[in-house]
């Protein structure tokens, strides 16, 4: 090799490595907080087009819920009142009734009546009917919560 071409090689010097860090943008910082903002707002808007799916099955739950606690109402009313016919399709059953409903007694029998305060809570009480919206939903702290959520009362 000639000196002349030696001469215009460029020899390059080792960088330091920092001071380049140094002087490039720091870009992680803005990337990460549009990253933030854009899971932000896609969860925003999935949430804004869910909302009225969700509270049309929260609705249709509770619904369910009530018919539900009407439907076990009635079932209970129907199961006492079989009791009622099975008891009376037998002559104890009968005789039974006659003493209570008509005061009929057996000779040599006295009757006495005892009443309460409150005929409700007589004996054989029972409801003529379940009526739609006369038994509660069983409820919780999620139903309460969930019931303001969507704007039930």
């Amino acid at each position: 090799m000639s000196q002349n071409q030696h001469s215009t090689r460029t020899t390059q010097r080792p960088t330091d490595r920092s001071s380049e860090r140094a002087r490039e943008p720091q870009h992680r910082f803005p990337k990460a907080m549009i990253i933030l903002a854009s899971i932000v707002a896609v969860l925003g808007f999935a949430l804004i087009m869910i909302y009225p799916a969700a509270k049309e099955y929260y609705i249709s739950t509770r619904e369910r819920d009530q018919l539900q606690a009407e439907y076990d109402a009635v079932t209970a009313r129907n199961n006492e009142m079989q009791g009622n016919v099975d008891a009376l399709n037998t002559v104890e059953g009968v005789e039974d009734q006659a003493r209570t409903d008509l005061g009929w007694t057996q000779p040599g029998e006295v009757s006495v009546e005892v009443t309460t305060l409150d005929p409700d809570t007589a004996h054989g009480a029972m409801p003529d009917e379940v009526a739609p919206g006369s038994v509660e939903a069983p409820e919780s702290w999620l139903t309460r919560f969930l019931d303001k959520l969507f704007g039930l009362d």
